[in-house]
């Protein structure tokens, strides 16, 4: 059987309606930790957590850097970063090329780009 470590959703500028139709369903107890990938523009407000969490059980963050990863939280990809998985941890990068777990990811120039974080956690 498989088991799940991580949910990734990613999604466009437009994916704020999916994003709040989706989080206000999970339940208080979800135990993933859930990863959203969405395009922001780059002087983007961190209110965007804030928004999230007023119609959700769970708490919506901004990833920092280095940050662990733990179940039944939504991490938001910052804006103009990459978001990458290590071990159990969130990394952010701005580099064009990153590494995580050894491989290394091209990414695109539109950040934080879904792909990126879809390799890193698989």
């Amino acid at each position: 059987m498989t088991r799940y470590e991580l949910i990734v959703i990613g999604c466009s500028l437009g994916g704020m309606r999916a994003l709040q139709q989706i989080l206000p369903a999970l339940p208080e107890d979800f135990p993933l930790p859930i990863a959203v990938v969405q395009h922001r523009y780059k002087l983007s407000s961190v209110a965007l957590p804030q928004f999230l969490t007023k119609s959700s059980k769970l708490k919506v963050v901004d990833v920092e850097d280095k940050q662990w990863i733990k179940p039944g939280t939504v991490y938001m990809a910052p804006a103009d970063y990459h978001l990458l998985v290590e071990e159990g941890m969130f990394s952010l990068s701005v580099d064009e090329r990153s590494r995580s777990r050894g491989r290394l990811l091209m990414c695109s120039s539109n950040r934080p780009p879904t792909r990126t974080v879809t390799r890193s956690s698989a």
